[in-house]
């Protein structure tokens, strides 16, 4: 039930949340008929109370393993002002064009 309302609370499906706090609800209140009926332990009647007041809450959040996907690396001043470069031949040094696509063969 935990593995659930974690996934839930991850996916924000408020409705299964819902589901479960009821359901939760329906065995609370059959236990607490079940206890009035038999009044033979006194302590049962104070664990029942104590339930009665519980109710679902969101988990704890903690920190995930490795670093953090949505921080990006600050580049360097000479790193942000780099033009692209044009392809270089190797056959004749024009740019523009790669030495397998040269048309000075």
């Amino acid at each position: 039930a935990r593995n659930i309302t974690q996934k839930a609370v991850q996916f924000h499906r408020w409705d299964v949340l819902k589901k479960l706090q009821n359901i939760l609800v329906d065995i609370q209140k059959d236990e607490l008929l079940d206890s009035n009926s038999s009044d033979e332990n006194n302590d049962s009647d104070k664990e029942n109370n104590k339930l009665g007041s519980a109710f679902l809450q969101n988990p704890k959040k903690r920190k995930a393993k490795g670093h953090p996907k949505s921080s990006k690396r600050i580049k360097r001043s000479e790193e942000l002002n780099q033009t692209k470069q044009q392809n270089q031949c190797g056959n004749c040094g024009e740019y523009g064009h790669y030495r397998p696509k040269c048309p000075k063969k």
